[in-house]
């Protein structure tokens, strides 16, 4: 019984201890982030020049895969606007949006 518990702390431990290095990963190579976006803000304004309207989902948009080492690229639209972000300020320490009238905005 005392064994299994042992073991079952030296597991946590571990796992804790691999989420805290993958949360220190680092600061995001803007330029690659930004060109990964870009292939994102390309399907997407290729699906409203032939629909009309923003795509309901990046899927929809047929977007590249939208994975990076901080999570999937974010995308909501409204109205005549779309906004597409990564990151999390809180997690990440940095987030970068992108809206089709104000461009790239990376907050750090």
């Amino acid at each position: 019984m005392v064994a299994s518990v042992r073991w079952l702390c030296r597991v946590q431990l571990v796992a804790i201890s691999a989420l805290a290095l993958a949360s220190c990963s680092g600061k995001p190579d803007w330029d690659r982030l930004e060109a990964q976006g870009n292939e994102i803000v390309r399907a997407i304004e290729t699906y409203r020049a032939a629909h009309g309207e923003y795509p309901p989902s990046l899927e929809a948009a047929n977007a590249p895969p939208s994975k990076t080492k901080w999570g999937e690229w974010r995308y909501s639209r409204s109205g005549k606007v779309f906004y597409l972000s990564v990151g999390d300020y809180g997690r990440d320490g940095f987030e970068l949006y992108y809206s089709p009238d104000v461009g790239w905005t990376r907050s750090s």
